[in-house]
């Protein structure tokens, strides 16, 4: 299958053959326990942790780096799991070191996300220590192959705070928040960054930096973005020469400020080689792009987006530079950063732009910028219009051949209830792509026909142009029994497992809603305790629903409701409830379709069943029928007092209280939903006994069965079986 960005050998030596390799972790726990070991195991000795294939790993927020340590993690892809392994993270340096005690640490081929996400309040993925008042040395800080997406305001943040240090008898007053001796990031991806206003830097200093060096990344959908690499909240003081170099990089952004900055934080040697790069202003709006152009500014101004105010490329006070053979769209060029007085000592070596233009390019020549997609051919000019004739760009953006974007639809016919997945799932393909295509029958279909000709539940095929593959599938009628165990907590609701064999599709979108109070019809308020699921009570799982004595007695008793979106003639809903603890005696079955007007279907009285039992409560809802968005619900009677289970009798007289005063729970339990219409809407059904002894059986799957009662096929027909 062909792929926009394909790495190079390094990441195959680093997973296919790690004879260095010291553990492979999956869990949080075995990945944090696995760093603190390596404290204090020194500069020489590297540990080399292995993140399982598959596996997404959120760090502890606020997880600190061990010092004195040199640190490998590499991300494993097998077949099965072919992307990078995931790891979140807020994570920090907070305690003061020595050069000689550093962390070095190598990140290889994962995907990195901030925790929390590319909110305004999430910390970062990088932090040393806080507004601290001591330094911390990092040795390296190595990314390869790495995945960044989904940040905060900047992936890596130091902001000292004032200090005051003697030399020689004299006093200074120092900011730094310490040192990173070699800064890199090697054949990297940065997409999908912070999307909100008020942003910063990516890389955000208030250290020094002596090595950085920047190759072979991409940058795009990249969201608000203040600077890429800045150096801040630094003293003269603490200065040292950096050497930093940029070399085919492509970045799809517009910054808000300067996009490098350097002026007074690094040294008068310093040495700066930036060339064959894209800096490129995206000339589009979506939710990464352009944010803040909106539709009325494009009517004021309708080129609006092809002349925004461009911002500078680097400000540069101090050192030596070579700036050659990269291409700007909407760019400012590198600047002297003058000093108060008008001065400056920034030299330059070579200092060369290109436009489109000059490289005979456009946006049209990526694959497609707008849709993330930013291969290029190696038959373009850009190709070999760098340096020494090199690629201008990320090296990983070429392609031996013209990349051409094919579109990919797949939808089922005849079926309600099956489903279709295509693998890999992507929003764009490519021509050549070969993508899998299966279909998931429910035991419930027979897939007729594919539109392109082929058979069966799975077929790979290979895209060669758009395709718009219909499915087509015959369902065995059916009627929904549905269960609710991803239900969790109060004002939840989750669509039907199954559909109702109604003709009407919008029985896909029945929701069950559990609350404690209703208003209306599209409004309810939650109080109390929790609504809970559990995988058995009383031998079924089932809900149960748990709120204090206290709600009891100010009449907010917790309900369960059903809002079923069109109710047709001959339907019946039913359910079982039961209980084991404390409940009210009487609970109704009610209908409406205003949320404050309710018609009784039936009730049931558990003062006169068994306990530790599930009873049946079921109503026909024809005086509702053709009627849109009918509530039916599931609630107690207040007025009918409770019935008490004996654990919470127990409970009571151990502590001396009345049952009635004692602050325990109330606990009615729910399961077996069923809705069901006519035989010639749904689904028949029969007594055990009208069902022929020697007749052969299957379940709803297929597979032969002998019990008694339950959803069944007999002689091909489905039946449900009382």
């Amino acid at each position: 299958m062909k792929k926009i960005f394909t790495f190079s050998v390094l990441m195959a030596a680093l997973v296919a053959g790690q004879a260095f390799a010291d553990t492979t972790v999956s869990t949080k726990a075995d990945l944090e326990n696995a760093i603190k070991a390596a404290a204090g195991t020194g500069q020489e000795t590297e540990t080399v942790i292995n993140i399982a294939a598959g596996s997404y790993i959120s760090f502890s927020n606020g997880f600190e780096w061990p010092l004195d340590c040199n640190i490998t993690i590499n991300g494993l892809t097998d077949d099965e799991h072919p992307d990078k392994p995931v790891l979140t993270m807020q994570t920090k340096w907070a305690t003061p070191n020595t050069e000689g005690t550093a962390t070095n640490l190598h990140f290889n081929n994962l995907q990195l996300e901030c925790t929390g996400g590319r909110t305004a309040n999430s910390k970062y993925m990088f932090t040393i220590a806080d507004k601290q008042d001591f330094e911390v040395y990092v040795g390296d800080l190595h990314f390869i192959n790495c995945d960044f997406t989904n940040w905060n305001r900047a992936i890596m943040r130091c902001q000292p705070n004032e200090r005051t240090v003697e030399e020689n008898g004299e006093a200074f007053t120092v900011k730094c928040g310490g040192e990173i001796n070699s800064f890199k990031l090697e054949g990297c991806k940065f997409y999908d960054g912070y999307s909100q206003a008020n942003p910063m830097p990516m890389f955000y200093l208030g250290l020094r930096v002596v090595e950085a060096d920047i190759e072979n990344n991409l940058f795009y959908n990249m969201g608000y973005v203040n600077a890429f690499f800045a150096f801040a909240y630094m003293t003269d003081y603490s200065v040292v020469d950096i050497n930093f170099t940029m070399k085919n990089n492509m970045f799809v952004c517009r910054p808000s400020g300067t996009f490098m900055t350097f002026s007074s934080f690094v040294g008068q040697s310093s040495v700066f080689t930036v060339e064959n790069n894209f800096f490129l202003v995206p000339n589009w709006r979506d939710e990464y792009n352009n944010m803040d152009i909106t539709d009325s500014m494009l009517v004021a101004v309708p080129d609006t987006l092809s002349r925004l105010p461009r911002k500078t490329l680097a400000n540069i006070r101090y050192g030596m530079g070579t700036f050659s053979n990269n291409v700007l769209e909407q760019f400012g060029k590198a600047v002297n950063g003058l000093d108060a007085d008008g001065e400056g000592i920034w030299s330059v070596d070579t200092l060369n732009w290109f436009t489109f233009e000059d490289v005979d390019f456009s946006w049209d020549k990526f694959t497609d910028a707008q849709g993330g997609l930013y291969g290029i051919w190696n038959g373009e000019k850009v190709y070999t219009a760098g340096t020494n004739g090199e690629p201008i760009g990320a090296k990983i953006q070429y392609t031996s051949e013209k990349q051409e974007v094919v579109s990919l639809t797949v939808s089922i016919e005849g079926s309600e209830s099956a489903e279709v997945s295509v693998s890999p799932a992507q929003a764009k393909y490519l021509k050549g792509d070969v993508v899998t295509v299966t279909v998931d029958t429910k035991g419930l279909n027979e897939v007729v026909s594919w539109s392109n000709g082929m058979t069966g539940l799975s077929n790979e095929i290979t895209l060669e142009e758009d395709l718009n593959l219909v499915i087509t599938c015959k369902e065995t009628p059916y009627f929904a029994i549905w269960n609710f165990q991803q239900i969790t907590k109060n004002g939840s609701a989750a669509a039907a497992d199954l559909v109702p064999n109604f003709a009407k599709a919008a029985f896909k979108d029945v929701q069950i809603q559990m609350v404690q109070y209703v208003d209306s019809l599209n409004g309810y308020t939650t109080e109390g305790q929790v609504f809970q699921t559990r995988g058995e009570k009383m031998g079924k799982p089932c809900i149960i629903v748990r709120d204090s004595l206290y709600n009891v007695a100010a009449a907010h008793v917790a309900y369960l409701q059903i809002v079923i979106p069109e109710v047709t003639a001959d339907m019946t809903f039913s359910a079982e409830i039961g209980t084991e603890n404390y409940m009210t005696k009487t609970t109704n079955l009610e209908a409406s379709t205003d949320g404050t007007n309710w018609t009784k279907l039936a009730s049931i009285d558990l003062d006169t069943k068994n306990s530790n039992t599930w009873n049946q409560i079921s109503g026909k809802l024809d005086a509702f029928a053709g009627q849109k968005n009918v509530i039916v619900r599931i609630k107690g009677v207040e007025e009918s007092g409770y019935w008490i289970g004996q654990d919470v009798i127990d409970l009571a007289d151990a502590e001396g209280v009345e049952p009635e005063t004692k602050l325990t729970f109330y606990f009615p339990y729910f399961t077996n939903f069923q809705l069901m219409g006519a035989t010639d809407t749904a689904i028949e059904q029969v007594e055990a006994n009208k069902v022929a002894g020697n007749a052969v059986r299957y379940d709803i799957l297929g597979r032969k069965i002998n019990k008694a009662n339950g959803l069944q096929i007999l002689n091909g027909k489905v039946i449900f079986v009382k």
